[in-house]
């Protein structure tokens, strides 16, 4: 038996030797790597700065504005002539103007000179996941040393008024005098305790109440989108070296995930207009179920829903926590047969970027 083990291996072997020793064995090949989103972020970038450059010498104060020799714009001369993807959100919606602050995107900041009021340079910047990616200009970046300064301002800011709704039950600052349930302002919360330098009046005036306006000045707004007196967002902007121009603006969320924030507090809306009409019960059911007036939550939506900014299709809140992109979804709370509270949540493009609930 071994000996026909043996006699096999060996005719094996000769019948190998006896190949075409000119034959060539297929090389492996390496699988294709998915690029990084954040490699398509600066990809992105320069896309931009290839479509800054082309459109020429003048540049616009926005990525919008038209070359008045050619009626061009700059989204003209990207590829295809449309926005690019933002890999993070999979939507079209860079580039933005200003300074990039949310995950994946783009921006477009115009540099003016001393002396004129046209944009002589520019500078596109963007975002990863968290934090920045790339910065092209076609200015050394000591150019930008006092707007710089503008933006560090309008996060330090942002960080005081996250720091002020921590512990203030999660609303933030009417306006800058407001005191928290711990008794602090704003102001109080910034480093030092106290107003941050203006970079270029070199005064401590900064924040100031309302929108930006003036050259270096950051300014704070309370935003109540649901109008119910409750202040659950803000929007933080700061003007650069020339006045009346934003270089830089801030929210809670970002565009997209504030759509789904708005939804929820719509959704929350109806829910508590059902238990006003239902002898303070909610629903079971946001479709189906009716108050004893007859209207479901549907029926007591106080406008229609905005649509869902990741996907375009109509919003519909789900009967179950969310958890895809744009989504908003309702939990019913039950004590015994009884629904007494509930639970509704907004999910972002990473996460979820929103949760109201009433107990019990």
């Amino acid at each position: 038996m071994k000996k026909s083990y043996v006699i096999t291996f060996l005719l094996l072997l000769l019948a190998y030797a006896g190949c075409d020793s000119d034959s060539e064995v297929s090389p492996t090949v390496p699988p294709v790597e998915e690029p990084s989103l954040e490699s398509l972020v600066i990809a992105n970038c320069k896309a931009v700065q290839a479509a800054a450059e082309a459109w020429g010498a003048e540049y616009p104060e926005s990525v919008t504005e038209a070359d008045s020799r050619t009626h061009l714009t700059m989204i003209d001369l990207l590829p295809e002539g449309v926005k690019l993807v933002n890999p993070y959100t999979g939507l079209r919606t860079a580039p933005r103007d200003g300074f990039a602050v949310y995950p994946g995107e783009t921006c477009y900041q115009p540099y003016y000179g001393a002396y004129t009021e046209w944009a002589i340079g520019y500078r596109i910047t963007g975002y990863g996941l968290d934090g920045p990616v790339v910065s092209l200009s076609n200015y050394p970046d000591d150019v930008f040393y006092f707007e710089d300064i503008v933006i560090e301002n309008c996060f330090a800011v942002r960080d005081a008024a996250e720091a002020f709704a921590a512990e203030n039950n999660g609303v933030y600052p009417a306006n800058l005098a407001d005191n928290s349930a711990a008794g602090q302002t704003v102001i109080d919360l910034l480093p030092g305790g106290n107003f941050l330098q203006n970079p270029f009046t070199r005064c401590e005036t900064e924040p100031v109440d309302g929108g930006a306006a003036n050259c270096g000045e950051t300014g704070y707004v309370a935003v109540d989108p649901n109008g119910d007196g409750i202040w659950d967002g803000y929007l933080i902007d700061g003007v650069g070296a020339h006045a009346g121009i934003v270089i830089i603006t801030l929210y809670p969320w970002s565009p997209e995930d504030e759509t789904v924030v708005l939804n929820c507090v719509r959704l929350e809306d109806a829910v508590e207009r059902f238990a006003g009409e239902n002898s303070g019960f909610f629903p079971g059911d946001v479709d189906v179920d009716t108050t004893l007036a007859g209207h479901t939550v549907m029926d007591l939506l106080p406008r229609p829903l905005v649509n869902n900014p990741y996907t375009g299709q109509p919003t519909v809140p789900q009967n179950e926590l969310a958890s895809s992109r744009g989504d908003i979804g309702y939990e019913p709370v039950y004590l015994g047969p009884d629904v007494v509270g509930y639970v509704i949540n907004g999910w972002g493009a990473r996460e979820e970027c929103k949760r109201l609930q009433r107990n019990p």
